[in-house]
C-alpha cells in the first residue's frame, strides 16, 4: 500500500535494488514479519543522570543496526484480521549509525523480579516513550529516530537497556542530541506515563502505531516501576490542595495552591503565576520593565 493505493510486488530484483509493482484491488495489505537487532560497538560519552543513583549512566556511541525481513502476513483491509502467514529469505540490510542508550543496573534488575515484574515489557514501553519524546526536545522527525522493539517471537536475548538510535546510516546527529537532553527526556516520560489515566497503555504513552512487535509485549506497570527505580528523587509526590483563607489574595492562594510538585508541574505553575502578575499590572496601569540586556555593536554601520 502507498499513499492509499494498494500495489502488488510481481518481481523483486536484489542485485538492482528494484521491487516491480503494479495496481491492484485486492481486499487485503500485508505486513512484514521482521526483526531489528542493535549491537553497541564502542563508546564515545558517558554522562551521568542527574536525577539517578550513581549506578546510571546514559552512553552515545556508534552502533550496528541489522535488519531481517522473513516473511510477512496478510490481513484482510476491512478488520485487519490476519488470514495467511508466510516466510522466505532475504539478505538482511546492515549499516552502522549513533545511538544512545542507559544499562539498567543488577539492583534495579532484582528488583523488579522481587516484584514479580517483566522488565522485558517495561523497557518496551519506555523505548516507546523515548522515541515519541525526543522530537520535542530535539529538533528532528520521528522517523528519523528509532528503538529496539520486542515480539513474543522474538529469540535472541537483548541487553537490559533503554536505547534509541538515529535511522540514516552514519546517523545525523540526533542520538547525541538525546544523550544530551536524556535527563529531560526521561523527565518527561516519568510525567507522561504517571499523569495518563489509561489502565493497561494507550496511544498517548507506552503504545506506538509503528512498532514491529505490534504491542505486544508491554506493561504500563512494569514501565511504572522502572521510571520509578531510575528517577528515585521525586517519588511519592502528589498535588496537594490546601484551602484557601478567607483573608487570601489571589496571589497568594495561587502561589500556595500547590506544594509537592513533579519538575514540569512546576514549570507550568510558575509561569501561569507570571502570567495573572502581568495580567495584574495592566489592568491596574502598572509599568513592567524588562530585564536589562547589553546592546550588542552593528557591525553593519559602517560597510557600504
Amino acid at each position: 500500500m502507498h499513499q492509499g493505493k494498494s500495489y502488488l510486488v510481481s518481481k523483486l530484483d536484489l542485485t538492482g535494488y528494484k521491487a516491480y509493482a503494479h495496481r491492484t484491488n485486492a481486499a487485503y495489505y500485508t505486513a512484514a514479519r521482521d526483526v531489528v537487532e542493535v549491537t553497541v560497538i564502542s563508546r564515545f560519552q558517558t554522562a551521568k543522570l542527574a536525577n539517578s543513583d550513581a549506578h546510571h549512566h546514559v552512553h552515545c556511541g556508534p552502533v550496528e543496526v541489522v535488519a531481517r525481513v522473513w516473511g510477512y502476513r496478510k490481513m484482510w483491509l476491512r478488520t485487519g484480521k490476519i488470514f495467511e502467514m508466510h516466510e522466505f529469505d532475504l539478505p538482511p540490510l546492515r549499516y552502522e549509525t549513533q545511538g544512545a542508550w542507559i544499562d539498567l543496573s543488577g539492583a534495579l534488575q532484582d528488583a523488579l523480579r522481587a516484584s514479580n515484574l517483566d522488565m522485558r515489557c517495561g523497557i518496551h514501553g519506555i523505548n516507546h516513550l523515548i522515541c515519541k519524546l525526543v522530537p520535542l526536545h530535539v529538533i528532528c522527525s520521528p522517523k528519523t529516530i528509532a528503538t529496539e522493539h520486542v515480539a513474543a517471537h522474538y529469540k535472541r536475548p537483548q541487553p537490559p537497556r533503554l536505547l534509541v538510535f538515529d535511522q540514516t546510516p552514519g546517523g545525523l546527529g540526533i542520538a547525541e542530541a538525546a544523550f544530551s537532553n536524556m535527563d529531560e527526556i526521561l523527565e518527561s516520560a516519568k510525567d507522561l506515563l504517571f499523569n495518563c489515566k489509561c489502565e493497561h497503555g494507550c496511544l498517548g504513552c507506552i503504545i506506538d502505531p509503528v512498532c514491529t512487535g505490534y504491542n505486544g509485549v508491554l506493561s504500563k506497570e512494569s514501565s511504572k516501576a522502572i521510571l520509578r527505580l531510575l528517577l528515585p528523587d521525586n517519588e511519592g509526590e502528589e498535588e496537594i490542595e490546601r484551602p484557601a483563607s478567607p483573608e487570601a489574595t489571589p496571589a497568594a492562594t495561587g502561589a500556595k495552591k500547590l506544594e509537592l510538585l513533579t519538575t514540569p508541574q512546576t514549570r507550568r505553575v510558575r509561569a501561569v503565576n507570571r502570567a495573572m502578575g502581568m495580567g495584574r499590572a495592566r489592568v491596574e496601569q502598572l509599568q513592567i520593565t524588562p530585564q536589562w540586556s547589553e546592546q550588542m555593536p552593528n557591525h553593519s554601520e559602517g560597510m557600504k
